[in-house]
């Protein structure tokens, strides 16, 4: 009886197993389909030519590779608003179906803080995926500094 356990235990691992390894061969199957002959587009906030501009063309050129489907990515810059035209569109028109990515300027989540006049997104509710860097900001006031009155 006990050796009857034990094979009816496996027998159930090993189809619990087939069922996840077929399962998540057909869900990569049917992702690759997707992705496939399509074009991933990431935005930067701003103009061509600087850091984040950088990073996204350096994205871009790897990206596609490890995307299930092996699509086209390409960098679109929508400069406006300190990146907040960017934000906006992504967030509100842009197509949720993986299509789009943003490489948003710092501090999305600080605008909203300070309560930047224009913004139309939720920072909470965009997917971050990492960062490249995270800007320091340093101010020096000496105490032999002459203020005017």
């Amino acid at each position: 009886m006990r050796r009857l356990g034990k094979l009816l235990f496996s027998a159930a691992i090993l189809w619990i197993t087939i069922s996840l390894v077929v399962g998540a061969i057909s869900e990569a199957a049917n992702v690759a389909d997707f992705y496939r002959g399509k074009t991933v587009e990431i935005y930067v906030g701003t103009t061509a030519g600087g850091g984040y501009s950088t990073f996204a063309q350096i994205l871009s050129k790897h990206l596609g590779n490890h995307i299930p489907g092996n699509p086209a990515v390409i960098v679109k810059h929508l400069p406006g608003a300190g990146g907040l035209k960017a934000l906006n569109y992504v967030y509100n028109a842009a197509p949720k179906d993986g299509t789009v990515l943003i490489t948003p300027n710092a501090g999305p989540v600080r605008q909203v803080v300070l309560g930047i006049e224009g913004i139309k997104y939720d920072p909470l509710k965009y997917n971050l995926l990492g960062g490249w860097s995270e800007s320091v900001f340093v101010l020096t006031v000496l105490k032999d500094l002459k203020m005017e009155k």
